[in-house]
């Protein structure tokens, strides 16, 4: 595979770093005040190991490029399950 791209957004409050795959935002650390900080993204604790496939390979956080739904509906659906 590839190598992964990664770019970090800083500003006052914060930073947040997206990746080439996937579009994957993560880790995202959010600056509360008084020395205190929270990163609500999940980074997955094998991050950056190749022997994953695809995705896997680096997991984390949010995923904001990714489509919702399919073009097409999976075969073998129960009748009326689309409504």
């Amino acid at each position: 595979m590839n190598a992964i791209t990664r770019w970090t957004l800083k500003w006052e409050h914060g930073d947040a770093t997206i990746q080439s795959l996937g579009a994957m935002l993560g880790p995202v650390r959010f600056e509360l005040g008084r020395g205190r900080s929270i990163s609500p993204l999940w980074v997955a604790p094998w991050d950056d190991d190749a022997q994953w496939p695809g995705l896997m390979w680096a997991l984390r956080g949010e995923w904001p490029c990714l489509p919702f739904g399919a073009v097409h509906p999976p075969i073998g659906l129960p009748h009326g399950f689309e409504r």
